[in-house]
């Protein structure tokens, strides 16, 4: 990756991101990601689901939080916590 490349992603992450992340910090970070091997990665979905099989969040009316937020469907994050524990094969 060159230089150019890393400015201007670094320009648009400064432009949509609200951090206390100084530069140092981000490019230790920048480091230790570029030590990762893709391949370890696994990945899951918590979402809102379908109308057929729903997931385990759901998405509020805005005027309940004054925001766009997901919450747990059963209103308790227990569930939610459960499921990734199953995941990650805990």
């Amino acid at each position: 990756m060159n230089a150019e490349r890393i400015s201007e992603l670094k320009r648009i992450f400064d432009q949509y991101v609200i951090d206390d992340i100084n530069d140092d910090e981000l490019l230790a970070l920048g480091r230790i990601g570029m030590k990762i091997n893709l391949d370890d990665i696994r990945h899951i979905t918590i979402d809102e689901g379908t109308q057929e099989q729903p997931g385990l969040l759901i998405h509020p009316p805005t005027s309940k939080y004054g925001q766009w937020v997901l919450e747990p469907r059963s209103g308790d994050w227990l569930e939610t916590h459960e499921f990734i524990l199953r995941q990650l094969g805990q």
